[in-house]
């Protein structure tokens, strides 16, 4: 067998074990079939902590694993001058991870949005309420 090249030669089971690159430990191991029979567990060497089963306990499950393995939600912020690309470059991330994109601009539309909501009512609903609301409020000039 050649390497390096990309020409290769195949050898007989017989002729690979003559060879004297691998010990006979390193052939033992590459030879072993790693099939896995059936068994049955007689007895848990553990305490389960989930008798309903996995699929009932799939988010605790979840959140024990992130929690003893320290797997928090990573956050990152592409900042850069305008027209720099970085709106891109957050769309191309969030399709290879699937991960959501929040847009400064989204959040900042969004909130102004709630507050021009609030703002209209409280707000007199009709130009009459206006006028009478301002009249009334204000001081007389003689």
């Amino acid at each position: 067998m050649t390497l390096g090249n990309g020409s290769t030669k195949l050898s007989t089971k017989e002729q690979a074990l003559l060879t004297t690159i691998l010990s006979e430990d390193d052939q033992a191991l590459l030879s072993m079939s790693l099939a896995i029979g059936q068994g049955i567990i007689k007895e848990f060497t553990f305490t389960w902590k989930y008798p309903s089963g996995i699929v009932e306990s799939v988010q605790a499950l979840v959140s024990e694993h992130q929690t003893t393995r320290r797997l928090y939600p990573t956050k990152i912020l592409i900042h850069g001058p305008p027209a720099s690309g970085k709106t891109s470059v957050a769309q191309l991330i969030g399709e290879e991870y699937e991960v959501p994109i929040i847009s400064f601009d989204v959040v900042l539309a969004e909130e102004l949005a709630k507050i021009v909501s609030r703002i209209a009512g409280e707000l007199p609903k009709s130009a009459h309420d206006i006028s009478i609301g301002s009249t009334s409020s204000s001081p007389k000039r003689r």
